[in-house]
């Protein structure tokens, strides 16, 4: 893996922080010419997280969180890790909750989001729907969360 860092540019560990992994995975793919095995990007999840300061944890403790990524997206439908989905749902920490169910229709609001939150995540992502007719209440805009 040490080489195939420098390949893409890191001759210094200290290099990869703030670097997004994903994007050195598609440099990596992108110079060699070929499609390398996705645990890869694993490897650098991994190292990119232990130089900004993470646990040490093995590069397998990424793959879930990895294979978690939305794939593909449609009204009433959505693909995560080769699972298709027809109701909302919730990711929290790489892990889908499906039949999420809203209180208030079309709106978000801080007690519907509370378990993300507490899991403290460093973004909040709410898609807004097919029509755009998903809202973030007030109260979640300004509840500094």
């Amino acid at each position: 893996m040490a080489g195939d860092l420098r390949l893409v540019g890191i001759k210094h560990p200290q290099e990869l922080i703030g670097k997004d992994p994903y994007k050195l995975y598609n440099e990596l793919c992108k110079l060699t010419g070929k499609k390398h095995d996705p645990c890869v990007i694993d490897v650098f999840l991994s190292v990119v997280a232990y130089m900004e300061g993470d646990d040490t944890k093995p590069w397998w403790e990424f793959t879930v969180g990895r294979k978690n990524m939305i794939e593909n997206y449609s009204f009433g439908s959505m693909t995560i890790s080769e699972k298709q989905y027809t109701s909302d749902l919730k990711i929290i920490n790489g892990q889908v909750y499906p039949d999420w169910r809203r209180k208030t229709g079309h709106s978000i609001t801080v007690d519907e989001v509370a378990d993300i939150l507490s899991a403290k995540p460093d973004y909040l992502i709410i898609g807004s729907g097919k029509f755009g007719l998903m809202k973030v209440s007030h109260e979640l805009k300004v509840s500094g969360n």
